[in-house]
């Protein structure tokens, strides 16, 4: 089970770390029970899944709290009943009321009718953004009265509106306008504009509109407007006086009435039509409807797959620096891990092509798609403003207020600015000359464009144009009166919903992440599925492989399928047979030639004493027909030397005997240091060679138990210590040095000589039967020695350099008496 992995205290740790620990546990359990390596993948991949699951599942439900109390605080703002554009812009309207003469002259001309001047402040002043309030104006004079309808009482008209700002009034960014607080459900102003005789009162009121006309980023203070908009562009909002709409903005289309709820502290929410509506009560009057689109089923599979891949990539970044070889030579990938990462690589490199592509297209056809927008606009404005001035013949300084007002009506009409450019590329008059006051534009008409109109007579030209970090489309286009004569060139700036390109292409990249995360992991669980499946085969013969030995009955593989690893298994079954085959016929050489070399041996060591025996014979023979010699002395010189060769051929006999038969072990508790001591006392007087002992295995007086044959072990001893004394030249003072350590709980004893040494070509040799580096003997006292200390469980080693001396090793297991 995963969980067997699993630690507690992990549980708030991050899931990349825990995954990584996970891992380390998994894959050290899972390698001291021989398990395949591999497999510790899936328990690492499982945990970031329901890792990736559960917090998906936290953050939508936090996400979702959160956005909501965000909301009520956004609805409580928006009861507030403001307008920060307006009280911007009301600013550039006190400056051009101000400046133009011929207010001031109507004003101060009693006789003048007051509806004349209210017409031209309407049509030369309250166009464009202004459009969306109703606009009241009254002009007041020192001593001017008021009749309040439905009261039928007169008031003085100064101290009516300066009673009204006192009562309502809420100071705002522009010095000369104050918010009304009136609770009408409408956004209200009041602006004072003073005069030097006389004083306007434009009374503002928010018209009910279904959507507000867009105004261009560049004139808006964003100070002002960035917060607002930000706040509300992902929202639709409607606000309901006595449970009528009275202004609403948005995608969501409201009702018109007012849906009866059940409010707690003033706030109700429900699900309809795909949106979650919030509804804020204001007052008994007044309610506010804040509505979002609801989440989408597949919103919380994309969080979880953001997830899922930061996971991923940070256990992988944190296992690679964790296994990080020190060289890149060192970096091995299995057969299957090169599977798994080929099918996982060919997904990913099949990502950029789809999107580069993908956002070429979506870009191809957002610019084809506004450019035939902006080219049936700018024909649409083109026949209004053909219809109006066809009958021009030229565009004269008396035309251009009345071209100004056309410019904006049609603004309105069509939703985008307009400007027009005599023919030498001078502006004549825009819809929005402000962005040209401002500095934003020039006033001069665009090079290319007029390259375009004027010099290469073209009809029409759309390019694109930048003012700052912004980006449009523009238009132009050849303005004719009725005789086809060019009086001018229209131009259509295109602001409007610029940022939809990059809409369309950040959302299609955040659904094709999405779904190629869900693929990556799909593809994950397929590629250990397939890479599992191909590799199986491979485990088992290289697990079969591993356990053919040579001599010994190996087991073919049983494998039906037909196919390239079918092919591979015969060939294994076949290498079976062959090595069977091969061992069988290695057994037999290698019976043939130890025999013939041990016929070869004996032969050879039988060969000597019988030569000493033929000539005592022969001797013996002459001395029988010689009368004079002394046949009794004769006689037992010959019966000696034939006895000494007789016990020659009988030890003989006996090395052979002993090498190819040993006797059966009895193995029994004894101690190492008691046995040692023995053998060093029964060489200590043998010659002049110090013998020295040091037991640092024993530091305390105990016995050093092992559990050996008592007999062999005395024959071990004597044997390396015999052959060290021999080693030593006779000129040489010789000296032997015997220690017993203790190291891995085993027993090492070292006979070290300063000897002769043996020389580096016969390393490989000195433990082989019949070798000896002597003048006599049969060389298998080493032999017998590597026998018997194996025998014992231990091992026999040695080192030494030519002229250097040389030390035996060999090693015992501590036996180690268990308490009852």
């Amino acid at each position: 089970m995963i969980l067997d992995y699993f630690d507690p205290a992990l549980i708030l740790w991050p899931p990349s770390f825990v995954s990584i620990i996970m891992f380390k546990n998994y894959r050290e359990q899972n390698v001291s029970q021989g398990s395949d390596p591999d497999s510790r993948l899936y328990p690492t991949i499982v945990l970031i899944v329901v890792s990736s699951v559960f917090i998906a599942h936290s953050i939508s439900h936090s996400h979702a709290v959160k956005e909501l109390e965000q909301r009520k605080i956004l609805a409580q703002k928006l009861a507030v009943e403001t307008d920060p554009v307006a009280e911007y812009m009301y600013g550039e309207l006190e400056r051009s009321l101000l400046e133009d003469p011929l207010i001031e002259k109507e004003a101060m001309n009693i006789n003048s009718s007051k509806d004349s001047l209210f017409e031209h402040i309407n049509d030369k002043h309250l166009r464009g953004f202004w459009e969306k309030y109703d606009v009241q104006i009254t002009m007041c004079e020192t001593g001017d009265s008021l009749l309040i309808q439905g009261e039928n009482i007169t008031v003085p008209c100064l101290e009516f509106f300066k009673d009204m700002e006192r009562a309502q009034g809420v100071r705002t960014m522009a010095k000369n306008l104050s918010y009304l607080d009136n609770n009408n459900g409408r956004v209200s102003y009041l602006g004072i504009i003073e005069l030097e005789e006389v004083t306007f009162f434009m009374e503002f009121d928010s018209k009910i509109i279904p959507e507000e006309l867009g105004f261009p980023e560049l004139l808006l203070d964003l100070e002002v407007s960035e917060h607002l908009r930000d706040a509300l562009k992902y929202y639709s909002y409607a606000k309901f006086k006595d449970g009528k709409v009275s202004s609403q903005s948005g995608e969501y289309r409201f009702s018109g009435n007012l849906p009866v709820q059940e409010y707690e502290n003033d706030f109700a929410s429900i699900d309809a039509e795909g949106y979650n509506h919030l509804f804020y009560k204001v007052d008994a009057s007044t309610t506010i409807i804040l509505s979002r689109k609801q989440e989408q089923y597949l919103d919380p599979v994309f969080r979880f797959s953001y997830l899922f891949a930061m996971f991923c990539i940070m256990s992988l970044v944190f296992f690679g620096l964790s296994q990080m070889p020190f060289s890149m030579n060192a970096i091995q990938l299995s057969f299957r891990k090169r599977i798994e990462l080929s099918m996982i690589l060919v997904l990913l490199i099949s990502l950029i092509p789809i999107a580069v592509g993908t956002k070429y297209y979506i870009e191809k056809q957002y610019q084809t798609r506004n450019d035939q927008n902006i080219r049936e606009k700018i024909q649409s404005v083109l026949i209004e403003i053909e219809h109006k001035l066809a009958d021009e013949e030229q565009i004269t300084p008396e035309l251009q207020e009345y071209i100004a007002y056309l410019l904006q009506k049609f603004s309105y009409v069509f939703f985008t600015d307009i400007n027009l450019y005599n023919l030498d590329g001078s502006l004549i008059a825009s819809s929005r000359p402000k962005m040209f006051k401002e500095g934003l534009i020039g006033s001069r008409m665009n090079a290319r464009a007029y390259e375009a109109l004027a010099v290469d007579a073209k009809y029409e030209f759309i390019h694109q144009e930048e003012i700052g970090e912004l980006s449009f489309l523009s238009a132009y286009a050849l303005f004719r009166n009725k005789d086809q004569e060019i009086l001018a060139y229209l131009n259509l700036p295109y602001f409007a919903k610029q940022d939809d390109v990059k809409k369309e292409v950040s959302t299609f990249f955040v659904a094709l992440f999405n779904i190629y995360v869900v693929l990556i992991l799909i593809a994950v669980i397929i590629a250990l599925i397939i890479s599992n499946r191909i590799t199986q085969p491979l485990r088992l013969i290289q697990e079969k492989l591993s356990k053919v030995k040579v001599g010994t009955p190996n087991e073919p593989i049983d494998w039906k399928s037909r196919d390239e690893i079918g092919n591979l298994v015969d060939e294994y079954n076949r290498m079976l047979k062959d090595l069977e085959k091969s061992a069988l016929l290695l057994a037999k050489s290698e019976r043939e030639s130890a025999w013939r070399e041990m016929a070869k041996q004996v032969a050879h060591e039988i060969k000597n004493p019988l030569t000493p025996m033929r000539l005592s014979v022969q001797h013996l023979q002459r001395a029988w027909q010689d009368p004079d010699v002394d046949w009794e002395k004769k006689l037992n010189q010959f019966t000696q030397s034939l006895i000494q060769q007789i016990d020659a051929l009988t030890n003989i006999a006996d090395e052979f005997s002993n090498f190819a038969k040993m006797p059966k072990t009895k193995n029994a508790i004894i101690d190492l240091g008691e046995i040692c001591l023995n053998a060093i006392d029964l060489f200590q007087e043998s010659g002049p060679v110090n013998i020295s002992f040091q037991n640092t295995a024993s530091t305390d007086g105990e016995t050093l138990l092992v559990l050996a044959d008592k007999e062999q072990l005395n024959q071990i001893l004597n044997n390396l210590i015999k052959n060290a004394i021999q080693a030593i030249p006779d000129a040489v003072q010789g000296k032997i040095d015997i220690r017993i350590e203790e190291r891995d709980e085993t027993y090492i004893v070292s006979i070290k000589d300063n000897g002769t040494g043996i020389k580096e070509e016969e390393y490989d040799q000195i433990f082989a039967p019949n070798f000896t580096t002597k003048t006599g003997g049969m060389g298998l006292g080493l032999a017998l020695v590597k026998n018997m200390i194996e025998n014992a469980g231990g091992t026999v080693w040695f080192e030494s350099k030519e002229k250097s001396g040389a030390t035996f090793f060999f090693s015992l297991p501590i036996h180690k008496v268990q308490s009852s």
